[in-house]
Formats: structure tokens, sequence, C-alpha cells
């Protein structure tokens, strides 16, 4: 891109920088030694526009903003963490990353994608597209690809083709044509362009080496293609000199090529490249670093340069964001030391930087869009190690969040409250958090409405933790009784962590959850414990059962449950059979609910026997549908209403219907809500309802059902396993789990989307931070020190003390944006950044109960009796802030009520649930949910009791609606109804700021 940046005077620093420097060095040597031997090793790293990406293990991963789509996704979310573009073992070689593009260098091939204005991707046309599109086909030849701002290179059997714009010759084909498709570039009358190992692409011009020398070619009106003059030209021709070049690089309108022991240097004059300030560019190289250590790459950033010579990385130029790493923030024309030892790669972006040592990516500088890959969105002064690489083994969806088995741990991510992430809160958290340690043994995770289990060990006992109101953990409790009188008492028996459920034994083969009911597989036997309102739970009655229950005694295979019904499949006389008991509503079970009173199954039924010549692999539930893996292709039987049958209809069947032929090579399948999805050859196919994108597809509607299979692009690799749960779908490749869909409180691992139609990453990457001991404010004072300042101010320009200026340091800054105080309510509600690491606070000197804490804002309950404008203490991980004086006095909204007439025992139905979001749409800034049934006057404890039960999944619907979601309640009363109804009543937290006395 143009530099817009004033070149600076040369002037000596180092007096001032050395004891910088060296903590700087020592760091690098530090975080050498700290290599974790088990992660893949990062191949090559190349840097763009607040994104980067890295080759590792033959595939491709990305960070960043995802403006211009180079995450490979089109909701335009941005990633701290890393996404994986492709999976390992893809034959990925190089990546290049531009301001609008992406291109990599695959099987001797080009593949490209992102930002496609004048035909920047290669692919013959001009659509932006976030799944990589070929450019150039495998097996052509291609060693090296380089994406400019318009146009990309690539180096093809020892010439150079390049594409896109060409306004002034920068394809350097002698014409200035655009072109959708590479061209070859033509060398000029008096050059040989032969033998060309590397080129590299800036604004408007390129410049290529090989064995006789270094060529440039397109714009020349800044002098960038070192010739002498300033006379573009759209042939490739020589510089002036005739060096032979061991690495070149071209950014905006500056080139440089490094040769043993220097880095020469022409076009745009930011570094004073010849000495003379009073020139704005140099149309011939000029030497602006001499070494006696062998320069073997060079990159150029915005307004920055960076090398590696011999084992270290050097940089010069801008430094405002700390892009230098050298610890400072101070601009420097001398190139200083980033890192010490063990670099074998840099790459400069806009205003950050990249270098590969010792096999680990270590960035440093602007950090805008998560651009350095550390999981944080602070900019830092000091390389930073960022680590890649976990193994997830298996993986489940759940309601609003899901949870993998991760280096024999588990990781789960999304909502959490009722303690279903397993970390010791009740704190949503869109990036995976750690249920189970890794190395614990685990051997699979299964994941219901709001509650998780997990097989550990070679005894594969069982662990459970989440939402316990019916007892659905298994370990002899329940929040919810009742007395004779049929007074109900909710006690908190959530489990935020795992604990193990000795009653259910060991050797346990398969767990299957419902909303609220979970069962075993062990020995052929079924065994279920929880909620058994719809007979769930497999035996003659509604009432719940904190022990577990024999449901199938023998000959199971296989089981599945969802929300109110659980199946089984087994094998009885040589024949396959699945048999189902629980709910039956709309026929999910594959009964007509109409016939015998089939709306309910009490106890195991037959619902489908395998015909001659059939097996039956697999089979899993929706809430209303089921579907069944044979032969390798898919049959489905059910509810209909969003197509989820597959069979290009929306008509229900009890029979089933071909939704995949037989011999497609189907080898997993999973059912949500309404959907359905299949592995077919490694490839996943969903059909179903589509209101969150959870059919996925790049440029798929949003709000539309799709009633056949269609195919969903995951460019990471072939799919091994896949889960469905609600609104949202997980698959798991070699490379980690992807997610898309519905993205309440985080269930995809993605912030700052409420839904993806495209899979992202939600779980592979583990972030290790390396900083110094006692970390720096990022330069912790450009003149050594302070006594230091608040908030976001820094210290003083003498003395020596530590400054407290936080925005860019190691650590990140916690800053608060907004406060409301409702002293009516005893609540306090402010937001900001960073509010994700607040440890504590307290209001007036009182300690302050923390209700909900996200990355953007927090409630609190403070305490009673406060007065006045009381002052607001926040420790985080950043220290200790005080703000005094900061609150307005407010009062809170009215509470709002929506009746929920038509509740089902599967859930809130669809209606209801949409009479829910709408009044959620109209109310966002509700914190918290109450719902009251009204149950007709006569009504049994029993009766009660099924009521509470549905009105309890209604009101978890409700609050999921929002991540500002802290809690909800259940009351039932008696009154003049016929038949049970719901009202939810929402309470709006955010206030109304009123006068004060």
């Amino acid at each position: 891109m143009q530099f817009l940046r004033p070149k600076f005077s040369r002037k000596y620093v180092a007096t001032q920088l050395s004891l910088l420097l060296v903590i700087s060095t020592l760091v690098s040597i530090a975080a050498v030694g700290q290599a974790n031997a088990s992660n893949p090793p990062i191949e090559r790293v190349s840097v763009g526009e607040d994104v980067a990406c890295a080759v590792l293990d033959g595939g491709l991963a990305c960070w960043g903003q995802n403006g211009n789509l180079i995450l490979g996704t089109d909701n335009l979310t941005q990633s701290s963490t890393a996404v994986r573009i492709f999976a390992a073992g893809s034959g990925v070689t190089q990546v290049s990353v531009g301001s609008r593009s992406a291109c990599v260098v695959i099987k001797s091939g080009v593949k490209c994608w992102g930002e496609n204005t004048y035909g920047l991707l290669g692919n013959g046309s001009t659509l932006d597209m976030p799944s990589p599109v070929v450019a150039i086909p495998e097996g052509s030849g291609v060693t090296q690809v380089a994406v400019g701002t318009y146009s990309s290179c690539a180096v093809v059997q020892s010439g150079v083709r390049c594409w896109g714009r060409n306004s002034i010759g920068q394809l350097g084909n002698g014409t200035i044509a655009d072109s959708l498709v590479p061209v070859a570039v033509l060398a000029a009358p008096a050059a040989e362009l032969a033998n060309i190992s590397k080129v590299s692409v800036g604004n408007r011009h390129a410049c290529a080496m090989g064995s006789a020398g270094v060529f440039c070619w397109g714009e020349n009106s800044n002098g960038q293609l070192g010739n002498g003059t300033d006379l573009s030209s759209s042939f490739a021709g020589h510089v002036l000199e005739g060096d032979i070049a061991t690495d070149v690089a071209s950014a905006g309108d500056t080139s440089c090529y490094a040769v043993a022991g220097a880095l020469r240097c022409w076009g745009f004059d930011y570094l004073d490249f010849d000495g003379d300030s009073t020139t704005s560019f140099v149309s011939v190289p000029s030497t602006v670093l001499g070494t006696n250590e062998r320069v073997s790459n060079v990159s150029i950033g915005d307004s920055h340069i960076c090398v590696v010579a011999g084992q270290s990385v050097k940089c010069a130029g801008a430094n405002w964001d700390g892009q230098l790493g050298n610890a400072t923030r101070l601009d420097s024309s001398e190139f200083g030391l980033a890192v010490a030892v063990g670099a074998t790669q840099v790459d400069a972006g806009e205003s950050s930087t990249c270098a590969v040592v010792s096999n680990e990516l270590w960035c440093w500088g602007a950090n805008y869009g998560g651009g350095l890959g550390n999981g944080e969105l602070t900019h830092t002064a000091v390389p930073l190690a960022s680590p890649f690489g976990q193994e997830v083994s298996s993986f489940a969806a759940g309601d609003d969040f899901s949870c993998a088995v991760v280096n024999g741990g588990v990781e789960c991510v999304g909502a959490n409250w009722r303690g279903q992430l397993g970390n010791g809160t009740k704190i949503h958290s869109h990036q995976p958090v750690s249920a189970i340690p890794e190395n614990s043994g685990v051997v699979a995770v299964f994941v219901g409405d709001s509650h998780a289990c997990a097989i550990v060990g070679v005894d594969r006992n069982l662990y459970c933790w989440g939402g316990n109101d019916n007892g659905q953990l298994g370990d002899g409790t329940e929040s919810v009784t009742v007395d004779a009188d049929g007074n109900f008492t909710v006690t908190d028996n959530d489990r935020l962590r795992p604990i193990e459920i000795t009653q259910a034994g060991e050797s346990i083969e398969s767990v299957a959850m419902g909303g609220d009911h979970t069962c075993i597989l062990r020995l052929g036997a079924v065994e279920c414990w929880g909620a058994n309102y719809q007979g769930q739970l497999g035996y003659n009655s509604f009432s719940s059962s904190l022990v577990p229950f024999t449901a199938v005694t023998s000959g199971a295979t296989a089981i599945d449950a969802t929300f109110t019904s659980t199946c089984a499949l087994l094998e009885e006389a040589g024949v396959q059979k699945i048999k189902c008991w629980g709910s039956n509503w709309s026929g999910g079970l594959g009964l007509n609910p109409e016939l015998n009173d089939q709306n309910r199954l009490w106890v195991p039924t037959q619902t489908y026997a395998a015909a001659a010549g059939e097996t039956i692999s697999s089979f899993s539930m929706g809430t209303d549908h089921f579907c069944m893996l044979i032969g390798g292709g898919v049959k489905c039987a059910g509810a209909n209403y969003s197509g989820q049958l597959g069979n290009n209809s929306t008509n229900n069947s009890y029979e089933p219907v071909i939704a995949i032929a037989e011999g497609s090579g189907v080898t997993a399948i999973t059912a949500g809500t309404d959907l359905t999805c299949a592995v077919a050859a490694g490839i996943v196919k969903c059909w179903g309802a589509n209101t969150h994108g959870q059919v996925g597809g790049n440029f798929m509607g949003r709000n539309s059902t799709y009633s056949t299979p269609q195919s969903v692009s995951i460019s990471a690799g072939p799919v091994a396993s896949i889960d469905a749960y609600s609104s949202h779908v997980c698959a798991a490749v070699e490379s980690g789990q992807y997610c898309w869909g519905e993205n309440l409180a985080g269930a995809l691992g993605a912030v700052r989307t409420p839904s993806s139609s495209v899979p992202v990453l939600a779980s592979t990457v583990t972030v290790a931070r390396v900083a110094p001991d006692n970390p720096s404010t990022d330069q912790e004072e450009q003149d050594g020190g302070g006594t230091g300042g608040s908030g976001n101010s820094g210290g003083g320009s003498s003395g020596g003390g530590t400054g407290t200026e936080q925005t860019n340091g190691a650590a990140p800054q916690l800053v608060i944006s907004k406060l409301h105080l409702s002293t009516t309510s005893q609540r306090l509600l402010f937001s900001g950044t960073n509010l994700q690491n607040v440890q504590s606070i307290r209001v007036g000197g009182l300690d302050a109960k923390i209700l909900f804490a996200a990355e953007t804002e927090i409630l609190l309950e403070i305490p009673a009796g406060l007065a006045g404008k009381p002052t607001l203490e926040i420790t985080s991980s950043v220290g200790t802030q005080t703000i005094e004086g900061a609150f307005q006095v407010v009062k809170p909204y009215a509470a709002r009520t929506v009746r929920v007439s038509s509740f089902t025992s599967n859930g809130p139905s669809t209606k209801s649930k949409q009479a829910i979001t709408a009044m959620w749409k109209r109310d966002v800034s509700v914190n918290q949910v109450s719902c009251t049934v009204m149950v007709p006057n006569k009504s049994t404890l029993a009766a009660k009791k099924v009521a509470l039960s549905k009105a309890s999944a209604t009101c978890q619907a409700a609050a999921g609606l929002s991540n500002r979601f802290a809690g909800f309640a259940v009351a039932v009363k008696s009154a003049a109804v016929k038949k049970p109804h719901v009202n939810v009543t929402f309470n709006r937290t955010t206030p109304v700021a009123v006068p004060e006395g």
C-alpha cells in the first residue's frame, strides 16, 4: 500500500534503548527455550493488514480481521485465535497475505480467496470468495506466490505469471489491460528474465530475483523500479546493480534486496535510504544495513522493514504500535534487535510483525482484530509466542454450547447459565474453557440441553456437570422438589465442575443426553435417570428417578436421546430394531401419534425393524424426527415441516423415506431440532431449517428451509464426525472442531456474530503468552519511567517509578465506558473492553457480587445503603483501577411479560419460541427472566410438577436468547384456566437516567 508516514532523520538512539533492548533480547532467548515440542512446527508466516496466516503441518491457519473474507467465512467476524483454512497434510508449502486477499502454494499450484476486485483471485471472475479457488492448477510447477494490493504474481517453472489490476503495467506482460487469469511476465529487450526463484508485489509494481539479478516492472513514479529513472514500464527490467540477491521484497512503493552482509533498498524513501533528507524517493539501490551476518530474509511493512540476519530479527522504521519489537514505541532509522536467536523467517504487516522462531510463531506490534493470533486484542512491543496445536478426538454439540475432547481433557464453549461449561463459573465464553484438564484420560464427551457428561479412564467411569433440576446428573440430588402440600422448592444443585457419578458404575460404552435426563449403554443394557414426565426413562410412570432405571436389559448396541425421548438400536432374534420411549409428539419416533394414544410411549416400543439385507449402522434423533444410516445411505421418519427428512418434501412421514440413497458413502449422521446432517465421503451435507445458517454453505439464505441435502464447505479437510443440536452444528476434522449456525452465547466459539452460515473454527488452538518477568507497560515511558499515572495516562517524564500506562502493554487494558447505578434494584451495569479479565469489584469500599461478566459488560449486585456517588474499585489481571464519582443515579425499566400458551413437552414449540424471540428483540436489555406457570385449580401434584418442568424448559429457552442472562426463576400458581400456560417475565436491568435529588 502507499506509505503515508513521513520519513525519519538519521540519528543514533542506541544509548536510550540499550537497557530495553537487553530486556527484549533476554525475553527472546527465554521464549525459545520454552518451545513446546508437541506443537506442530510453524513453517512459514505471512502478515497482511491486521490479519496473518501460518503454514503448519502442510495446512494453513489464519487469524485477525475478516473484512475481506481472509478467515474463510462470509460473516466478517474477526478472530484473535487461529481459524483453519486448510487441514494438516493438504500440501500447503507457502502463503502470501495481502490487504484484500490471500493465496497459497498447494501441490505446485495456487489457490486464492478473499476480495476479488480486478480479478485479484486469478480464477477468471471478480466475485469475492471466502473459500479458496484455483488460480493456477495443481501440478503446474509453482514454487512461490506473492499478493499485492490489487495484483498477484507467482513463480511458475522459473518464470513469473501475474494477474489482477494492470493500470500501469504491473502485470509485466507488455500491456496495461487487467487480467482475470495469470499471464506471463515478459522481459524488456535488454533484460534476461531467467531462473526466477522469488517474486514480490507492491502497490502497483513488482520485483523478482533470479540467476541474472533483480528485475522490476510497473509504476516508477517514486523510483520503485530501481533503474535510475522515474519512467514506468510494462516489461521486466534490471535494477541498476547486477547483484545476485539472497532475497527480495516489495511493498507499497518501496523495494529491497538482500545480499551477503547487506540490505539495499530503493523507492519511497521513508528510512532515508541515501542519507539525503531532502529527497522523497531514491531511484537506485542504496545500502541501509551493513552486517557481518548473512541477510537471508527481508520483509517490508507499511512503514517499517525487518530482516533475518544470521538467526536474529532486526527491524527499523515506524514504531507507533511497537512493530519494531524492541520494547519501545520510538521510531528508529537504525536496525535494532527484536529476536535474538532461532529466527528463520520474518514478515512485516501494516503495523505488526511475525517471525518463525525455532518452529514457533512469534508476533508483535498492533493487534487490531486479533492480528497477533495470541487470543487477545492487546498491542505489544515485545515478541510473544503463539504456539499452535491440539488434538480434538471427539466432541458434542448442546443447546448453545459444545464440548470437545482435547488431548485427553475436555474443553467447552458457549452458553454457561447452568454451569455446563464445567469451569467453575456461570459465565458464558466464546473461547474454549477447560472442564477437565488435559491428559486426564477422557475417552468421549456427551452434552444435553444444559448438562454434559464424559467417559474417563481405562475403567470408563462417568463424570457429569451442569444443570440438575430433575436429577439428570445422576449424583442423587435434584434442584426442584415438591412436598406433600404441593409446595415447590428450588435448590441450586447445579454442578459447575465435573463430579464422578459413582452410582453409574464402570465400563460405560456410550451416553445419551436428553433435555433433563441421561441414559447410559453398558454390556447391552440401557439405564436412565432424571426427568420422566413423558416416559423418557422407559418405565410405566411419569415420576423422575434419581437412581438408574434399566429400560433395556440386553442386546442394545447404540443409544440416543432428544429432549423428552430416548431410542436404542438393538438386535433381537437376528433382526436389527430401533426401540423408543418417551414423547412421540408430531410422530418424531416414527409412529403415528393419533393411533392408540401414541403421543407418548411409556416403555420401549419398536418403531422400525430392518428389512432383509439392510444393516443399520447408526441412528440419530432430532426433536420431532429421527434418521438412520443404512448401507451408506440415509433414511428418515417423523415430522417434516422444515424438510428435515430430506426427501424433497415438507410432508410428515411415519414410514422412513430416503434422504440419501444407499451406496453414497455416508459414514455419520446427526439430527438437530429440525435439521439433519450427514458425512458422505468426507463431505458434510445438511438439510432442514436454515433460520440461522445451520444448513451451511457460504452464500445460502439464512431464512429458508432446504428439503434436500446441501453440501457444506469445510476446506480444512475431510470430516470425520459430526453433531447437531438445536440450531447449530459442529464437525470434526483432523485439525479441530468447526461449527456453524446459531451463535447464542458464543456456541460456535466465535465472537461478535449472532450466527454463521459457514463453518468457523471452534476449538484447536492453545494460546500461550511469553512476556518479561516484570512486564513493562509497553514502553514504561519513552524516557525511562516515571511516577505513574492512572487510567489511560502515562507516567511523568522524570523519576524512577513505573508508569501505569496500560493501553498496549503485555496485559490487557481495562477500559470503562459507561456506568449505571440503580439504588432501587441494587444493581450496577457498566460496559467497556476486556471486562472478562475482572477478578473482583468493590463499591464504596464494600465487596460487590458479580452476577454476570462478559467481554464488554458486567452486571453487579451492590451492597445496600450506598448513597451519593461511591468509589468503584476494579481489580483485574492488569491491576486495580479506581473510578471516582462516575455514577449517575438511575431507575430501572419496568418488567415486560409475554404469555406463552402453547408449550409442549419437547420444550417451547416453534410458535412459542418465535413469540419469545419477538419480545426479546423489543427488550434487548433484559438480564433476568422469571416464568409463572398457570395451572387449573384442581391439578394434581404430579401435573404441577410436569407443568413446572415444561415451564423450566420454556424459561431456559427465553433466557438463552441473550448473553446478558444471569438466571431465571419458575413458580407454579393455580388459576381458573383450562390448560397450563406460562407467563414469561423479562426483567430489564439497563436503567434510564433521572435527575439527581
